[in-house]
């Protein structure tokens, strides 16, 4: 809600309110070397022709959320940008839920002459599961099916949008044709917006509805005296529910306007609150020339004015299709007071009216506006549908890691439901600028302002009508428009959101888990300069999130004065995650990479003090990645990875050698073909290693068959470490024949690294072979 002040004629909008370690360091750049040429030969089989700007793409869904079962239809629209008339080309369709592909579509030729558009019809029927987001990916081909273009798009399938709101808003209900305003509602869809608040669209706000509620007049003027037309609300609430798009009126719960005691409204004094006791009506200034001075505000607990207000709501309900009542409030100003005299605390109001106002407006939705988070628990444990809050800098909520700790909040207090924040985006540029002379929102602080609020958990209300994005808390403000390319981003954005929804929003939880990047500074509380790293999980995945604040000397949400620049953009980042259960599988995703594709991304298991890890290299960072890591479908068993333990693979394949006084060869086996030996003329020190991965945890037995025959070493042991405990030594005896030496650990991290060390002067041997892994008993003195 709008608090606003006059000066001079000029209206402001205002703030509401060691070895271990060393090996840590050089895993990661050793991946570098195993990824790499992956990664190339994927993205070298996916790379468009240098004719990619010949044909440009658009694609778009006829409706913003699908019941399941439901069709979809799908628009692939094509310009040929290029010099001469193209034919053979042909577009297919790729249908992806994460990482797997589920369907795919026929292919379509189409011809386009020079500098002409045609557009391509597709319908898909997704699987009947609720509450799944997918990728729609079209190629382009010529015809020698090399890739021309690519573009994407996203379905949500979802029977209640509440599961993962995407809310915009309208403002403009001026006199306009029905196609006018189905065009405008054609615009949301593109970003798949599935709720639309109509924001100032009443006459008056105890008033909602001029004339007759069974037939309202055909025209009014709103709060700011604007001409309001009823046939626009209706084609707008018409066309939106042809997309499933639900409509939600907009109105304060408990505001009303000049002369209410006097209209014939039947609203009394009695209800109101009152600054102090015996004091004058809180209310709030309205600026010169709207169609009140004022307005003037009520008790939320006043029975009298509950029935009032909800009588009246159920006018609106009967005149027009809404969907719900979106509740707005003015914030938390302190203490008030009923005309009795009682002490009344606002937030303290909000738990009761929503329940009321639930059980009197039968099968209508509800949201609610806790300004500056202020009552958000009692929100949270209400009735309300879906969570809302206007989060403000003066009420604490100043840096990107602010809005996560929100949604956070709201996460755990609601049942896992997602938060809808209203960010005013480049606020004080805004007042810099007019509607007549309009400035631009500023691309990376808007990007960056998404992917905190997108990969927290949460969605924003953020775009209205005619393209626009809100800047003020006073919705009709249009002294900020989007650039061309911004809206293009914000497509990809809002697409990653729904075809990611199951990994963004969807049961997940945060983790602790530590993630390092080496050599760039990373944050977990979104510090400026560095790439915000954090962790969640749910029953299937891993997700890591990177937000790249590098370059940013700021880490305040709002970009105020409309100037951050774009974050310093990286590629090929090794990143090093400290994994909990299993990994099966490392995938990648970003809105700003690829047109938000999934690719699978190589990686390496391994183990330090700081327990099981993973590596992987990101092909790139620009704003914001996300890699999401599925669980192995192979449980843990009592081998795990274990391989080569007699080395008859001829050579020491599975095992990681330090020092090069090692060798495999065939002479003096102990059985089969072949035995590992380790051997120099002049003095060594000589490792070699197997860490075993997806090991069941339980009791285990390692054992070997050892020969030390030549020379005296200073150490020589078998050792057993990264189980879960300390590390076990077992010292290898000198001899003239083979001697199986053996030691028992308890497994509990699924992980056991098998090595043997020998560190001794020139012409001393060891001789390994038939390494063996088995479960055992628990010994009788363990614990």
């Amino acid at each position: 809600m709008t608090k606003i002040i006059i000066c001079k004629g000029e209206l402001n909008f205002m703030n509401k309110k060691m070895l271990k370690k060393v090996l840590s360091l050089v895993i990661p750049f050793m991946l570098v070397a195993i990824s790499s040429t992956s990664y190339r030969a994927f993205a070298k089989s996916n790379e468009k022709s240098s004719s990619a700007d010949s044909i440009s793409v658009n694609i778009n869904t006829d409706k913003a959320r699908y019941n399941p079962g439901d069709k979809v239809k799908i628009s692939v629209n094509l310009k040929n940008n290029g010099n001469s008339a193209i034919s053979k080309e042909t577009v297919s369709l790729s249908f992806k839920h994460l990482e797997k592909e589920i369907d795919t579509s026929s292919t379509k030729s189409f011809t386009a002459g020079k500098g002409a558009t045609t557009t391509l019809s597709f319908t898909w029927t997704p699987p009947s599961t609720d509450y799944q987001g997918y990728l729609v990916e079209a190629y382009v081909k010529d015809s020698s099916g090399n890739i021309i273009n690519n573009m994407n798009t996203a379905v949500d399938v979802s029977s209640n949008w509440l599961k993962f709101p995407r809310y915009g808003y309208l403002t403009k209900f001026g006199s306009q044709s029905s196609e006018t305003s189905s065009n405008i509602i054609s615009q949301l869809n593109d970003y798949h917006i599935n709720a639309i608040q109509y924001y100032d669209w009443q006459w008056k706000h105890h008033i909602p509805i001029k004339g007759d509620p069974s037939n309202p007049d055909a025209s009014w003027d709103n709060l700011a005296n604007q001409k309001t037309y009823k046939k626009t609300i209706l084609d707008y609430i018409n066309s939106g529910h042809e997309s499933n798009i639900a409509a939600m009126e907009y109105n304060l719960i408990y505001g009303a306007v000049d002369g209410y005691t006097t209209d014939g409204s039947g609203v009394k004094k009695d209800w109101a609150l009152l600054d102090s006791v015996g004091g004058t009506q809180w209310k709030m200034d309205m600026p010169s020339g709207w169609a009140t001075s004022a307005l003037y505000f009520f008790n939320p607990l006043n029975t009298d004015w509950q029935n009032y207000i909800l009588n009246r709501e159920k006018d609106v309900f009967k005149a027009f299709p809404f969907d719900g009542w979106h509740e707005d409030t003015v914030g938390d100003w302190g203490t008030k007071y009923t005309t009795s005299g009682q002490a009344v605390s606002i937030t303290d109001t909000f738990k009761p009216f929503i329940n009321y106002a639930k059980s009197q407006l039968v099968n209508k939705k509800i949201i609610f506006n806790p300004v500056g988070f202020k009552g958000h628990t009692a929100v949270a444990q209400s009735n309300a549908d879906a969570l809302y809050a206007e989060l403000w800098p003066g009420d604490g909520f100043v840096t990107y890691n602010d809005i996560k700790g929100a949604i956070d909040t709201s996460r755990a207090e609601g049942n896992g439901r997602s938060l809808i924040v209203p960010a005013y985006m480049d606020y004080d540029a805004a007042k810099t600028h007019s509607e007549s002379s309009p400035g631009y929102m500023n691309t990376p602080g808007v990007l960056l302002t998404d992917a905190a609020t997108f990969a927290s958990g949460g969605s924003r209300l953020e775009l209205g009508d005619d393209n626009r994005m809100l800047c003020s808390e006073y919705f009709p403000n249009r002294n900020m428009i989007m650039s061309d390319d911004l809206k293009q981003k914000e497509r990809r954005y809002y697409d990653f959101l729904v075809a990611y929804e199951n990994l963004l929003r969807d049961g997940q939880n945060d983790t602790s888990n530590k993630v390092e990047i080496p050599g760039i500074y990373t944050s977990r509380t979104s510090e400026p300069n560095k790439v915000w790293t954090f962790t969640k999980s749910d029953g299937n995945h891993q997700i890591i999130h990177l937000i790249n604040l590098l370059g940013e000397s700021n880490n305040a949400w709002r970009d105020t004065n409309a100037d951050y620049p774009e974050p310093t953009s990286l590629s090929n980042l090794n990143v090093k995650y400290y994994y909990t259960d299993s990994v099966g599988s490392v995938s990648f995703a970003s809105p700003d990479y690829e047109n938000g594709k999934t690719i699978d991304l190589p990686f390496q298991k391994g183990y330090d003090a700081g327990g099981n890890y993973v590596v992987f290299k990101v092909p790139t960072l620009q704003y914001w990645d996300m890699i999401y890591i599925n669980k192995s479908t192979v449980p843990p068993t009592t081998q795990g990875t274990f391989t080569n333990s007699g080395f008859e693979a001829g050579n020491t394949s599975g095992w990681t050698a330090t020092g090069t006084s090692y060798g495999v060869d065939g002479d003096d086996v102990h059985s089969g073909k072949f035995k590992c030996y380790y051997w120099n003329g002049s003095p060594y020190t000589q490792t070699i290693e197997q860490p075993i991965y997806d090991l069941a945890n339980g009791w285990y037995k390692v054992s070997a068959w050892v020969k030390q025959s030549l020379g005296t070493p200073n150490t020589s042991r078998m050792e057993l470490a990264d189980y879960g405990g300390d590390a076990v030594y077992t010292n290898i005896p000198h001899g003239d024949g083979y001697q199986q030496i053996s030691a028992i650990v308890h497994v509990n991290q699924e992980h056991l690294k098998i090595g043997f060390y020998q560190d001794a002067p020139g012409n001393t041997n060891l001789q390994i072979d038939d390494v063996t892994l088995e479960p055992v008993d628990a010994p009788a003195n363990s614990n």
